[in-house]
């Protein structure tokens, strides 16, 4: 398994990085056969790539937490300030890893091979937690997810989402989580997304797929590749679907 920063040294004092973190993890092994857990606090950039998969999880940054007067994060140096991408596989059809993935500034998450019949993966800008006043702590970033080959659900959760790339929408088997599922709604203990327009962008998709958008007033649908002959869109916001 690799870690990278710490939450607290015995001093009680952050220690993370804060340059690009890269990951490249080369074990021998195909398909879930690594029992590898990641796991990076800080950074800017974080680039994790595992080539043969993972069975195990993805945890890049951390849950937001507030300072003693509400009023800012009491951790944001422990979540990364860039673009992250999660690289486990490309191609693989097996139950994999799930991600959790909590931004300080990061525009683009993307995620490559992931898939998980339990929770699913998590993808959420910190700056939308609310503070003492029930506003958001910060101003999001995060308006981009890429999702390539992920099944299962997906939670995403950022006051700034715009677009959501689905591409090889993991099929539905016995040994799969199925395709993949999208949420974008407030979590616990976060402000609720504005009103937007969501532009969806679907590549080679599985009969399955879904995205439901909580507060999106628009769906821009782009198709491309193989079409599933069925897909769930929608929310209960949405007055037009394009």
């Amino acid at each position: 398994s690799v870690f990278v920063g710490s939450a607290a040294i015995a001093n009680g004092a952050v220690a993370v990085p804060t340059g690009a973190v890269t990951i490249n993890d080369t074990f021998s092994g195909a398909n879930t056969a690594s029992g590898d857990t990641f796991a990076v606090l800080g950074g800017s950039t974080v680039t994790i790539n595992v080539p043969n998969t993972t069975a195990f999880g993805f945890a890049v940054g951390a849950a937001p937490v507030l300072n003693a007067t509400g009023t800012a994060l009491a951790n944001a140096a422990l979540s990364p300030t860039g673009d992250v991408t999660i690289n486990n596989g490309t191609n693989n059809t097996a139950i994999t890893a799930a991600a959790t993935v909590f931004t300080n500034g990061a525009r683009t998450v993307s995620l490559t091979g992931l898939a998980s019949a339990g929770g699913g993966s998590i993808i959420a800008d910190v700056n939308s937690f609310a503070n003492a006043a029930l506003t958001a702590v910060g101003v999001s970033a995060l308006a981009t997810v890429n999702l390539t080959n992920v099944g299962g659900v997906v939670s995403i959760d950022s006051n700034a989402i715009t677009n959501l790339n689905i591409t090889n929408s993991l099929k539905a088997s016995a040994t799969t989580a199925g395709p993949v599922f999208v949420g974008i709604a407030a979590g616990p203990g976060f402000t609720a997304i504005p009103a937007h327009t969501l532009n969806l962008n679907l590549n080679n998709t599985v009969a399955g797929t879904g995205v439901l958008d909580a507060t999106a007033t628009q769906i821009v649908v782009t198709t491309s590749g193989t079409a599933a002959d069925t897909i769930g869109l929608g929310g209960p916001a949405v007055t037009n679907l394009t």
